[in-house]
């Protein structure tokens, strides 16, 4: 994706984990959050959507790979427009698009533990 806003008004919600399913499709959206977790968010750019093949459950901090370069820390999730699908948000120290990093179809987006967390 080629997008970015600095005036979207994205709002994490309250929960600190999301369970995500085998075959679901999701949004990541690149943030630069505050001190204050759940503070509006105006400032996002998009990397894209991807097809979860193997579900599991995310949780913030975990790290967020793609085709193993590290993006950022899951910071929340939107949900603007579930059930039809969650936005991710990643914090993450620069705000680049998926089409700015070269991203391509068929990418593979991964979710590790963030450090001292246990599996």
């Amino acid at each position: 994706m080629e997008h970015r806003r600095d005036d979207r008004k994205m709002v994490p919600a309250a929960w600190k984990t999301r369970c995500i399913r085998s075959g679901d499709v999701h949004e990541f959206i690149l943030c630069r959050p505050g001190a204050d977790r759940a503070a509006e968010m105006n400032d996002v750019s998009y990397l894209g959507f991807a097809e979860i093949v193997r579900g599991g459950v995310v949780v913030i901090g975990d790290e967020v790979q793609v085709s193993g370069r590290v993006v950022g820390t899951v910071h929340g999730f939107d949900e603007t427009h579930f059930p039809n699908h969650y936005n991710i948000l990643i914090a993450a120290g620069e705000l680049v698009t998926g089409a700015e990093i070269g991203l391509e179809l068929g990418e593979g987006v991964t979710f590790r533990p963030a450090p001292g967390a246990s599996a």
